[in-house]
This record gives structure tokens, sequence and C-alpha cells, in this order.
């Protein structure tokens, strides 16, 4: 009874978005140079400029958050692929 999965096209996607602006900065340490946001039927454009903001050190991860939140409101997130986790859970704080 609970969603956990989204059919796109020929995909079966996690139900949720996956969020990791609090990983990008350990990402990009661990050497990944290339970041794929997935189209959502949301303002596309403003993600974009959200993972830049942060990638580019103009927006803290926590603040590009709160924005992300707005747009996608009761939506989960999930990070739990990361972390050693089921993919479609959230491990909020991921750093501390």
């Amino acid at each position: 009874g609970v969603d956990i999965l989204a059919i796109n096209g020929t995909q079966t996607l996690t139900h949720g978005y996956a969020v990791m602006f609090e990983e990008l900065a350990a990402l990009r340490t661990a050497g990944v140079t290339d970041f794929r946001l997935s189209p959502h039927g949301l303002d596309m454009l403003r993600v974009a400029q959200l993972h830049r903001d942060v990638l580019d050190g103009r927006c803290a991860p926590a603040v590009a958050g709160e924005a992300l939140r707005a747009m996608t409101g009761e939506l989960p997130w999930v990070n739990g692929f990361l972390h050693g986790q089921p993919g479609m859970r959230w491990v909020a704080n991921p750093l501390q």
C-alpha cells in the first residue's frame, strides 16, 4: 500500500526524488565530474540552477534543499543507495 516505484517509459524508478545536495562535494572529491538530472514535472531550469549554485559554492546545500522542498511538496526524497541502504530510503544529514 506504499508507493515505492514509478514507471518512466521503459524504466522502473524509485518513487521519489533522488536528492543529493549534501553529497555533491564528496562526490566531486571522489572524482565524479558529471552529474545528470532526471527530468520531472518541475521547473527543471530552477532545479538545474540550484545544483549549479551548490556545486559552485554560491548556495549552501541546506538552502538549496529548502528551495527544492518548496517545489517537490510531499513527494518523498531518496538517497539511500548512495549510503548503502535501500534506494527508497532517505538518509538525513548524511555527512554527520
